[in-house]
């Protein structure tokens, strides 16, 4: 089968909710993300074969990727489609594409997640068929892609559930969050991002301005601020808006190609996919599922956890988190080096294709060989990528 290869990402800056990507469309902020790899990578638009983009939250009509791709100048006859696998869904997208891959399907793909949650609609159902008397019910869309749809409960209350069953201190938690804030704004001086973000356009106060930077790490963070803020989900409980991600929006693709393909138009990839793996638990030990996708993505590579040199592990919560570390007896100095999604946000779908860039740009820029970049995914899911920097 071909050898797959990462031959360029790019993200956009995360926003905070409700922040400076607010007002764009998946479609539109998409459309920027492909035109960036295609301006940074010389590549002709007609030599793409397929984009394949992930979503949790439908924010606009079906098949929006199809829009996107139009947008940035990809011809007509490139075919576009929409994944759906909650937090996961755009780790899958490039999943889909690695196999259309292999499969000799297809040459070279765009794929990656975009997710503003920003602009995530309120349902009425009844509205369809008309209500008829009494109030109707408005359901935010954005609460039930933190709902569990198995057992009923938020991400959130299932996270307090983890920290009671393996013994997951406040204290810890609220460490690691502090921890996750330090690094990502020092890695926000130093310029550890550069490489990997596309700044948009964005209007603010009726005025255009270049948004570059991501907008979520707080550099006043302190450990006496986590440990004073109330637990969000259960009385006496662990898990603060403090040590869980926030809601976000941003987008970010990868361009993956077939060793043919890198060879016959001299691309220069930035790493090569060595494995993949999706791993299901019980639902309610959703944050646990990184563990045994790991291990099956580490055993088809050939490889063992200490053959690994830097991880990527989204932080959905501090307590997810902290349960994949001890479990995989993972060294936490190699592991988000740059901080986690606790501070520079988790949207959704963009979350997986954004751990396995940073990962990528990390490990070149250390000039380390081999990276995993892993995440929950809500029902009961992980996916893990192994990928080797070239």
């Amino acid at each position: 089968m071909q050898e797959i290869y990462i031959v360029d990402g790019v993200r956009s800056p995360i926003g905070s909710y409700g922040g400076s990507l607010k007002d764009f469309a998946p479609s539109s902020l998409t459309a920027v993300i492909i035109a960036a790899i295609l301006r940074r990578t010389g590549l002709d638009p007609q030599l793409v074969d397929d984009i394949v983009i992930g979503s949790a939250i439908l924010s606009e009509f079906a098949d929006w990727p199809r829009t996107a791709g139009l947008l940035a100048g990809i011809p007509a006859e490139t075919p576009a489609s929409l994944v759906n696998f909650n937090c996961g869904s755009g780790m899958q997208a490039v999943i889909r594409a690695a196999q259309a891959i292999k499969l000799g399907e297809a040459e070279i793909v765009l794929a990656g997640g975009t997710e503003v949650m920003s602009a995530a609609p309120y349902w009425v159902k009844s509205a369809r068929w008309g209500q008829r008397l009494g109030h109707a019910e408005m359901i935010d869309s954005v609460m039930g892609s933190l709902k569990d749809p198995t057992t009923g409960l938020l991400m959130g209350e299932i996270a307090e559930m983890l920290a009671e069953r393996f013994a997951v201190r406040r204290e810890e938690q609220d460490e690691l969050a502090f921890a996750s804030h330090q690094k990502a704004t020092e890695a926000i001086k130093r310029g550890s991002f550069k490489n990997e973000i596309e700044p948009v356009q964005v209007v603010v106060r009726k005025q255009s301005c270049l948004f570059q930077t991501d907008e979520q790490p707080r550099s006043d963070a302190s450990l006496a601020k986590l440990s004073n803020l109330n637990p969000a989900f259960k009385p006496g409980g662990t898990v603060t808006a403090g040590n869980s991600s926030p809601l976000n929006d941003a987008a970010a693709l990868v361009l993956l190609a077939s060793a043919n393909a890198v060879d016959k138009h001299g691309l220069r990839p930035l790493a090569r996919i060595v494995s993949y793996a999706v791993a299901g638990v019980e639902p309610g030990l959703f944050g646990y599922a990184p563990v045994p996708a790991t291990k099956k993505a580490l055993k088809a590579a050939g490889f063992s956890v200490r053959d690994i040199d830097l991880f990527e592990i989204n932080e959905a919560f501090a307590v997810q988190y902290l349960i994949c570390e001890k479990e995989l007896e993972l060294d936490r100095d190699i592991v988000n080096v740059n901080g986690g999604a606790i501070a520079l946000g988790h949207p959704v779908a963009a979350s997986g294709p954004r751990v396995l860039l940073t990962l990528c740009h990390e490990l070149r820029r250390r000039g380390r060989k081999c990276g995993a970049a892993t995440m929950c995914v809500g029902g009961g899911m992980g996916i893990t990528f192994v990928v080797e920097n070239l």
